[in-house]
């Protein structure tokens, strides 16, 4: 009896296409993270969609397996030009799943819709949140009655060259500006 021991090589149990699915789904669950319910449909379609590319590009490999590509269209053009319609229609439904999700995305939860309902109900948003802090208020001016010139340091300056002929046109002011401190007939 030999002491060594023996590792029998069993092959690797296929898997259960449906725990693929799920797990396939989990994944993109988890990339995306979904904050509405309308999200994790649009995820569930990702999902569904990115398994059926990977569908067809298996069956092109099983298909092209031992003689290429090109003697594929060579010899059997029909099956060559059906594969690559199957493939662009798979692309397809991947492009339309990941845009559908993105406009959701951006789109963002309807307010309109109560909480507790089915479709457009909140989920617990696993997204992290910026941290950010608020953007500082702008401080308001004081509102002039009489509207009057800029000062003379926030008038525009001459130019040289090329800019010079293209700001002088624009540096007309307006009728209701004016130089001196009286309103014009504009502003009464």
């Amino acid at each position: 009896m030999p002491t060594e021991a023996t590792a029998h090589n069993h092959p690797a149990p296929e898997q259960d296409p449906h725990l693929r699915f799920y797990m396939t789904r989990d994944d993109f669950m988890r990339q995306l993270l979904p904050a509405t319910q309308e999200e994790k449909l649009l995820a569930t379609r990702v999902a569904r969609a990115w398994m059926h590319l990977q569908d067809i590009e298996e069956l092109i490999d099983v298909v092209t397996e031992g003689r290429g590509l090109v003697a594929l269209y060579t010899e059997q053009y029909d099956r060559y030009k059906q594969l690559n319609r199957d493939l662009n229609q798979a692309e397809r439904m991947w492009r339309g799943a990941m845009s559908a999700f993105n406009q959701a995305r951006r789109r963002g939860p309807n307010p309109n819709v109560p909480y507790g309902t089915d479709f457009g109900a909140r989920v617990p948003n696993r997204r992290p949140e910026p941290d950010a802090e608020p953007a500082p208020e702008p401080e308001q001016e004081p509102s002039a009655s009489v509207i009057s010139a800029p000062p003379s340091d926030l008038r525009e300056k001459p130019q040289k060259g090329r800019m010079a002929r293209s700001s002088a046109s624009t540096k007309k002011y307006s009728p209701h500006i004016t130089d001196s401190s009286t309103p014009s007939s504009l502003c009464r």
